[in-house]
């Protein structure tokens, strides 16, 4: 009976957990886009000195596998005190998802002729305004097939959430 599908959803508290989703959901994608596309275009655009280590250093925070650090992970989120919390699979998601956001997006960067913002540039566009203005505009493509894959990651990370929260 159709019914069954109405007191199941009810039995098992559905909304409540269909709204803590959409509530982390809303705290790690919009978070771990900002600061992988400004990481991202520091890493890709700009020519800063140790941009290379630095990117290197985001390279091999892609080999962590994340079961290796659950056990350091869940001592560090104990001590902070935020067992329980939502807090403790929103910050751990935006951390862990930045090596590969800062990879993303620098592909993006790099790929971009830097003619564009020398003219900007000319134009008297500030550092801060030729990222805002001139390529975070041009980045979309790559900024919404990132909040995608993101969002899916979000929405089915469960380790997390059987070790954090109970």
């Amino acid at each position: 009976r159709w019914s069954n599908f109405t007191t199941a959803f009810q039995a098992a508290h559905m909304g409540e957990l269909l709204t803590s989703s959409v509530l982390i959901v809303l705290g790690v994608v919009p978070v771990s886009l900002l600061i992988a596309t400004m990481a991202g275009f520091a890493v890709g655009h700009l020519r800063m000195p140790g941009r290379r280590l630095v990117f290197l250093l985001f390279v091999l925070g892609l080999t962590l596998p994340f079961e290796g650090i659950i056990t350091p992970l869940y001592h560090q989120i104990r001590d902070m005190g935020l067992l329980n919390t939502r807090w403790a699979i929103i910050l751990p998601l935006i951390g862990l998802f930045m090596p590969f956001g800062v990879f993303w997006m620098r592909a993006h960067f790099v790929g971009v002729p830097g003619e564009i913002s020398e003219a900007a540039e000319i134009d008297g566009a500030n550092t801060w305004q030729r990222f805002w203005r001139v390529h975070v505009p041009l980045a979309a493509p790559a900024i919404s097939s990132l909040a995608i894959l993101l969002f899916l990651w979000t929405w089915n990370q469960f380790l997390l959430a059987i070790v954090l929260v109970d």
